[in-house]
């Protein structure tokens, strides 16, 4: 399986009296395809993230990752995983 992962329109908020809380909202595009170049199935899913970060001293660390996949398109048996009943 090769992926390439896009995350884009990243919006960035701050919470808590000294700011140490972060949350970053992002869209994304995962682009699926075979490996074998001969098969030619495709499985490309859209939708958002929010990333919940916390400040360690100087550095900043992922606390929480929150998926959420609005639309998928194509074969997801190139995935894999099952997907969750609608």
């Amino acid at each position: 399986l090769v992926t390439r992962h896009e995350l884009f329109d990243h919006q960035m908020s701050f919470d808590g009296a000294d700011r140490s809380i972060a949350f970053v909202r992002c869209s994304f595009a995962i682009h699926r395809r075979a490996r074998d170049e001969a098969d030619r199935r495709t499985f490309d899913s859209f939708g958002t993230y929010v990333f919940e970060l916390v400040r360690d001293g100087d550095d900043w660390k992922i606390r929480r990752i929150t998926q959420n996949v609005t639309r998928n398109e194509g074969d997801p048996s190139l995935h894999g995983a099952k997907l969750a009943p609608r």
